[in-house]
């Protein structure tokens, strides 16, 4: 009798170890599968502000050239992607690799270029220029997030188009020009 009560004390520490080990190793990887969604997530959402921001620059270079608006007609353009670019950057320092969060530091160079082109006492062709230069960067920005989370993903790098190199040579000389 003695002999079947160390065999089932046995066999319960036995199991519960076993059912504790099992359910860290699950757990610690449902943590890391889930911290890679949502780290994708993040690369779609900059990608998406990216390209929103953009966009917005370039309706409001549009509106500055074929019609007489004022700066607060720019910024009722501007402003909703603006916002949401300035709202999914700060989630970089949680889900971005050390080089792309450094690479991150540009958004208030860009944020500030946008404020500067769009101040009152701009002409309309500097704000044009600057408008569209902000656009060129966060094209190019969007190609280095693409990439990036292509490598998240282990498929590698995009094979670039020329086009992707034209704007390149254009966002580094617009870059160094950038106040």
């Amino acid at each position: 009798m003695s002999i079947d009560i160390i065999t089932l004390v046995v066999n319960i520490t036995v199991g519960g170890i076993g059912a504790f080990i099992g359910a860290f190793i699950t757990l610690r990887r449902f943590r890391h599968e889930r911290g890679f969604e949502k780290r994708i997530k993040w690369y779609e959402d900059a990608i998406s502000a990216n390209e929103q921001l953009a966009k917005a620059c370039m309706k409001a270079v549009y509106q500055l050239t074929e019609s007489d608006v004022d700066m607060k007609e720019i910024w009722k353009i501007l402003g909703p992607a603006h916002n949401n670019y300035l709202e999914i950057l700060p989630h970089a320092c949680f889900y971005a690799p050390k080089k792309t969060f450094k690479g991150l530091g540009q958004t208030t160079r860009i944020t500030a270029a946008i404020h500067k082109a769009t101040s009152p006492d701009k002409s309309k062709p500097e704000c044009i220029t600057k408008l569209n230069k902000v656009a060129e960067l966060l094209l190019v920005a969007n190609a280095i997030l693409i990439n990036e989370m292509r490598n998240q993903l282990g498929l590698g790098k995009i094979k670039r188009p020329a086009w992707i190199d034209t704007i390149d040579n254009k966002a580094v000389k617009i870059k160094n020009k950038l106040p």
